[in-house]
Order: C-alpha cells, then sequence, then structure tokens
C-alpha cells in the first residue's frame, strides 16, 4: 500500500493502472502538484516550478510497485514519468483486449454474491477495455451485467427484457439489480423482491381468468375485478392459486410503474402477466 500523509491506496502494478491513474491524480491534484503534468513547462523555468515536478515525481515514484521501475527509470520530469507510465498501461494491443474480454465474458455473480461488489469490478473491466482501446456501447454493457447474474434473478431478467429498448438504461438496470433482492430472506422465502420462477405446475386445478370468466361473474353477482387486458394462459405456479382465485372477489388495484409492481403485496402475480 502507498501511505502518502492521510491517504493509503495500493501501489501501481500490472492488473490496477484504471483504479490507481484516477487515485493518483485526486492526490496530485490535492497536493497542487498536478499542474507540472497537465500543463506545458513554464518559460522560463521557475524555482518553485523546479521543486513542484521534483515532489511530483518523488510522489508518483513512491506509490508504484518495484515491477514498474525499470518503465520509469530514465524519465527525468514528473510528466515524462507519468507519459511513461500511460504509454506502457494504455497500449491497445489485441491481446489485451482479448483477455480483458474473455474475462468479462465468464465473470458471474456466485448466488448469494454481494452485488455492489460485482457491479464495481464489472465496471472496472469496461474502464480497462476502453484504456484498451475496445469501447463497449451501453446496450450491450447491460447486455454483460444481466448475463453474469446468477438464476435466482431471472424473474427480474425477464422483466428488463419485456421493456423497450429504449427505456433500459445503466442506471436502470443497476437500481433494479441492486435492489431487487433488498428485501429477500436469506431462505430466498416469499417475504422479498424474489420471484422463482422455475415453480410451475400444471395442474386441472389451474385457474386462468379470461373474458368470458368475468362476464359470467358479473351475471351472477359478484363484484368485477380490474385486470390487465393481457390474458394469462397456461399453468399457473403454484404459489399464485391463491391469488388468482381471491381475485374473483376482491378488487386489485394496478401498479403504476415497474417498481411499484416489484415491491407491491401481488407482486408474484404482477411478475406472472408480465411474463406472459
Amino acid at each position: 500500500m502507498a501511505d502518502v500523509g492521510k491517504f493509503s491506496f495500493p501501489r501501481l502494478n500490472n492488473h490496477n493502472y484504471v483504479s490507481w491513474k484516477f487515485r493518483m491524480e485526486m492526490l496530485l491534484i490535492r497536493e497542487e502538484l498536478w499542474y507540472v503534468i497537465d500543463e506545458p513547462k513554464v518559460e522560463p523555468v521557475t524555482p518553485q516550478w523546479i521543486k513542484d515536478d521534483k515532489r511530483a515525481r518523488a510522489t508518483i515514484g513512491l506509490c508504484v510497485e518495484e515491477n514498474q521501475f525499470s518503465i520509469v527509470k530514465t524519465a527525468d520530469s514528473a510528466k515524462e514519468f507519468w507519459e511513461k507510465l500511460r504509454a506502457y498501461h494504455e497500449k491497445a494491443t489485441v491481446t489485451s483486449r482479448v483477455s480483458l474480454l474473455k474475462k468479462l465474458c465468464n465473470f458471474n455473480l456466485a448466488e448469494n454474491g454481494e452485488m455492489e461488489s460485482h457491479l464495481m469490478q464489472i465496471e472496472e473491466l469496461f474502464d480497462r477495455l476502453t484504456t484498451a482501446g475496445q469501447t463497449l456501447d451501453e446496450s450491450l454493457k447491460i447486455a454483460m451485467i444481466l448475463r453474469s447474474l446468477p438464476e435466482s434473478y431471472n424473474g427480474l431478467v425477464t422483466a428488463l427484457e419485456s421493456r423497450a429498448d429504449s427505456d433500459i438504461t445503466m442506471q436502470l438496470t443497476k437500481e433494479n439489480t441492486e435492489e431487487y433482492r433488498l428485501d429477500d430472506g436469506e431462505d430466498g422465502s416469499e417475504d422479498g423482491v424474489y420471484f422463482d420462477t422455475n415453480d410451475t405446475e400444471e395442474t386441472e386445478d389451474s385457474l386462468v381468468l379470461s373474458e368470458d370468466d368475468h362476464e359470467q361473474l358479473d351475471e351472477n353477482g359478484v363484484e368485477s375485478v380490474r385486470r390487465s387486458s393481457r390474458v394469462n394462459r397456461g399453468a399457473l405456479p403454484r404459489k399464485l392459486n391463491d391469488y388468482v382465485v381471491g381475485v374473483a372477489t376482491h378488487t386489485v388495484d394496478e401498479p403504476t410503474s415497474f417498481k411499484e409492481a416489484m415491491i407491491s403485496e401481488n407482486r408474484a402475480s404482477w411478475k406472472q402477466a408480465m411474463d406472459s
């Protein structure tokens, strides 16, 4: 770890350039030394500039691992020091792009894994790909995030995929993946925002309400129910049987947004409707 004043962060190695570069730049800005790298060299050179250039070069040098010394040992100024590191680590080679793409495609979140950490690591891979000369568009980044999720997130993935492409953004994807199981119990119970998309069983007792069913209910004097214009077909999951039977005699307020549907009491039913 590099200890500079009150700050401590990992020294530069061959795997953390993107995050190190950001932290190093912030540190030099804080120490009022960044100008010797970011701005043209002053002419004539002043004693203050010479002093600050040496301080900046020493600060950078103390924040790199020994395996980086050969890259910068001939640098005569902080700017040259910085540029040699940049040229080495930002080289856009086919090999580095292939390696990062393989890593991204094989990067998966384990069941009960930490979502926030998972998203941060994926973002770092996106940044490293950009640095290597391969920029992914937003739709592909979203696809890679959804692809990396375990089976317990299948309900969320299906719900997002059912939306129009123009509605799905990186921000929306991150917010939904982080909040999806926020209220879920450790045992994956139905108390949380969690959908078991595999819990289906086709039985003769499965009940699906059609428009004709509603007309018959009205003729028998039973209170009509509000419902989506989309009719679910096929067997319902066992967990929805009680709800579907109960909906025939109770009014169910439809949510006005995806988020409301996901946190409503009848979220499982709305999920079934969206999947139809």
